[in-house]
């Protein structure tokens, strides 16, 4: 044998081609770029195959290469087209492992890996819908690789009560955050008051910001409802809504969330400030961090990079979120990094909200440190790149004795 240790401990480098549907923003397109980067930092060759789009950038940066398709076709004839061009990807560039990151790319990455014979690898990044037999049939090529990863604790339960997939093809590794880039530290208060105006914040008011692209399952209306049961109460200070992220074409959304501040009299007080590539400085200019979605995520990374930036976090009871978030009544109110409330429950919601804003700076700011504390020790990104690595060379491993030895 050579290359491969008899740990599993590559010696050689390896090309590994993630596939996406469009390399825009999100979860599993910034995943990709901080797998390309620790590939192409360890010395071997990071390609990523999809549609272009905001990170294409990013991935250069890096030192990985884009490799363009049509990542978002979803006809079994595109399809199939689609799997012939991964497969002659796969020929020209040596690529060792496929690892595909969504369903309709995933189906024609797994064709191309088997055609080709290398390792089919597959991330579950997202909780899809199973309401009929032919979306059963359609998510599961997203457990079908030769090492099925999930994103979270909750992922994984729920990939082995959908799919009874073996144990050994299944493993969890938790999304997960840049400290060189989430970090308190390199904001001054010269640049978060900058953030606030910028945002047309009023001196004094305190500012809740939910971060996530304009779609009715995230939440936004859900916030607005809980602000308006505030307003007037003596007992809660001055504050603004600031939502965070574009409409991606969903013009209708948007326009029904203008409407709807309109209809609870909380014109002034909630500002939507479109998208941001920034999100440590979004977050850093936030006194509280809301995820209000009401469909349950894989991951939640919004939660870890507001704890990250030791901001206080009030998240929908849903997906992970006892993994990601300290709250009561899972620790003691003292250890708490933020509060869990029902999905959907605007007074809930507002009920959070209120005793956040009502605790002195110095008890709010002792919650943020605790989120901060608790996300550091087990999402970061280096945790993360590690472990992906980790299986990749394993897998390779394995290849190279089965081959060995057949």
């Amino acid at each position: 044998m050579s290359g491969f240790g008899p740990t599993g401990r590559l010696h050689a480098p390896m090309t590994v081609m993630q596939v996406i549907p469009h390399l825009d923003t999100g979860g599993a397109e910034q995943t990709c770029i901080e797998i390309a980067e620790a590939l192409v930092a360890g010395g071997h060759r990071a390609l990523v195959a999809g549609r272009e789009g905001r990170l294409n950038e990013a991935l250069a940066a890096v030192g990985g290469e884009f490799l363009p398709f049509n990542g978002t076709a979803k006809s079994p004839l595109a399809m199939s087209r689609n799997a012939r061009t991964l497969t002659r990807f796969i020929r020209q560039k040596g690529v060792h492992i496929v690892h595909a990151r969504s369903r309709a790319p995933g189906w024609s990455a797994r064709s191309a890996a088997r055609r080709r014979g290398v390792v089919f690898v597959t991330t579950y990044h997202g909780i899809y819908s199973e309401n009929s037999w032919v979306k059963k049939a359609y998510n599961r090529v997203m457990a079908s690789g030769d090492m099925v990863i999930a994103n979270s604790g909750f992922t994984a339960d729920l990939i082995r009560q959908r799919y009874r997939t073996p144990e050994k093809r299944l493993c969890v590794i938790n999304r997960c955050f840049d400290p060189e880039i989430f970090d308190p530290g390199r904001f001054s208060v010269a640049d978060i008051a900058a953030t606030r105006h910028a945002w047309g914040l009023r001196p004094g008011q305190k500012a809740i910001v939910l971060a996530g692209r304009l779609t009715s399952w995230k939440g936004q209306a859900v916030l607005l409802r809980a602000a308006a049961l505030l307003k007037g109460e003596a007992a809660v200070p001055p504050f603004a809504v600031v939502l965070v992220g574009d409409d991606q074409g969903r013009d209708g959304y948007r326009n029904e969330l203008f409407g709807l501040v309109a209809e609870l009299g909380l014109d002034g007080s909630v500002h939507m400030v479109g998208h941001s590539s920034k999100m440590a400085q979004v977050f850093a200019a936030a006194d509280l961090v809301v995820s209000a979605s009401t469909r349950p995520e894989a991951f939640g990374r919004v939660a870890v990079e507001a704890q990250a930036m030791a901001r206080p976090v009030i998240v929908s009871d849903l997906g992970p979120v006892h993994e990601t978030v300290r709250a009561v009544p899972d620790v003691a109110d003292t250890e708490k990094s933020g509060w869990i409330v029902p999905p959907d429950d605007p007074e809930a919601l507002a009920n959070a909200l209120a005793e956040a804003l009502a605790l002195p700076a110095e008890a709010l700011s002792a919650i943020g440190v605790r989120g901060r504390i608790h996300v550091n020790k087990s999402y970061t990104k280096a945790t993360m790149t590690a472990a992906t690595l980790s299986v990749y060379e394993e897998l390779m491993f394995q290849r190279q004795l089965s081959t060995t030895f057949s």
